[in-house]
């Protein structure tokens, strides 16, 4: 992970080699491990943006509609890198979380 500062003089950190996640990433991170139910999240670099994977504990469409409002502030900023999410529960088959990328939270 490396520190470097974008065209808006914003810290970001380096992810992979393809994106430069902003400090708005980062809030938008936080904000959705800050969600009760996520019980995991990972992240994957695509092709042309980052998959946003989210694990819930269990079912609960108004903590869903949090997360997803979330990403529309986020996306109404316009803000770089481009983010898809994925959000999947526990109670969905084992293969709807990939197993094959990188998990960076994960409550205990």
């Amino acid at each position: 992970m490396a520190i470097a500062s974008s065209d808006h003089d914003t810290p970001s950190v380096e992810v992979g080699t393809r994106f430069d996640v902003s400090a708005r990433f980062m809030k938008l991170f936080g904000a959705v491990c800050s969600v009760p139910i996520v019980q995991r999240v990972a992240i994957d670099d695509g092709n042309d943006c980052l998959d946003l994977w989210i694990l819930l504990r269990h079912d609960d469409d108004a903590e869903e509609e949090l997360i997803y409002r979330h990403l529309q502030a986020y996306r109404a900023a316009r803000s770089r890198p481009s983010v898809d999410a994925h959000v999947v529960t526990v109670s969905e088959r084992p293969e709807a979380f990939p197993g094959d990328i990188p998990v960076v939270f994960e409550r205990t």
